[in-house]
């Protein structure tokens, strides 16, 4: 990719970076809660301690 720099965001818990590239920021890698597996498959999102 030509021209390609590296973006910061500010999100709710912390700064998230990533690439931005021909006009598309793309944040890559970002992890992400446990999967809903068992019984909280089909439950309410619980709230981040």
């Amino acid at each position: 990719m030509s021209g390609q720099s590296t973006v910061e965001v500010a999100a709710a818990y912390g700064s998230v970076s990533g690439t931005m590239a021909d006009g598309i920021a793309r944040f890559l890698g970002m992890p992400y809660d446990r999967a809903p597996i068992g019984e909280p498959r089909f439950a309410a999102p619980l709230p981040r301690p």
